[in-house]
């Protein structure tokens, strides 16, 4: 017999699974509890206790410490009493959509590994799944970056070839070999093709978090590049 209520999966499973996929439950099941929306971890760890025993409950602490750490349930200022949390802006959107599954796919890329303009743009809108939005936001400010560094015209593609021209490109890196100075500037045009221009023109659908997730790493390391640029403006 099961002594974690709904929506906790069976006491086994509840003892296999890692805090962050324990911590999907136990999100739900602060969303539909009674407490109000405010939560004093001794008060509920407590009464699951006296359900469940001190070995499940050990389970679902730790599953707790990873929705704070995860900025899932986070202090809440509407009251004054010291330990109280609340669902975040982001939980109470994952518990509305049922889409916690997708936000612990896309948080297996840390924001770390993205340049902070990326994200800064991006991140907020790949972790409630808005990938194409978050895709388009990238490389935006990638492109604006770029023209800002460069003094090119145009836009897209045509700007990136014009940045990074082999021979007259104001960003392009006079240290490589000829054919890679080339190749670099198809580096970035290509990637406004093939990744910009789609999610800008039309409706894209991503199946998982893994290849928008690519692409803003993508991004950012073509930031990078440009970060590390010396313009060579006439």
């Amino acid at each position: 017999m099961q002594r974690l209520p709904h929506p906790f999966p069976s006491d086994e499973m509840t003892l296999a699974l890692p805090p962050a996929e324990l911590a999907g439950p136990l999100l739900h099941f602060l969303a539909l509890s009674e407490w109000g929306g405010r939560f004093h971890q001794p008060n509920v760890l407590g009464t699951l206790r006296s359900a469940a025993g001190l070995e499940l409950v050990q389970a679902v602490a730790e599953a707790w410490a990873w929705l704070e750490a995860q900025g899932l349930l986070v202090y809440s200022v509407d009251g004054t009493t010291v330990g109280v949390t609340t669902l975040s802006r982001a939980a109470k959107h994952i518990a509305a959509t049922h889409s916690f599954d997708r936000y612990l796919a896309s948080s297996a890329l840390p924001r770390e590994f993205l340049h902070p303009v990326v994200a800064n743009k991006s991140w907020a809108l790949y972790l409630t799944g808005d990938y194409a939005t978050a895709v388009f936001a990238a490389f935006k400010a990638l492109e604006i970056v770029v023209a800002e560094k460069s003094r090119c015209t145009g836009t897209g593609v045509n700007l990136m070839r014009a940045a990074f021209h082999k021979t007259t490109g104001p960003l392009t890196d006079y240290s490589l070999l000829e054919g890679e100075r080339e190749a670099m500037g198809q580096l970035f045009a290509g990637a406004f093709g093939t990744i910009r221009n789609p999610v800008s023109h039309r409706e894209v659908e991503y199946r998982d978090p893994t290849e928008p997730g690519e692409q803003l790493v993508l991004a950012s390391h073509l930031m990078r590049i440009v970060d590390a640029s010396d313009p060579k403006i006439s």
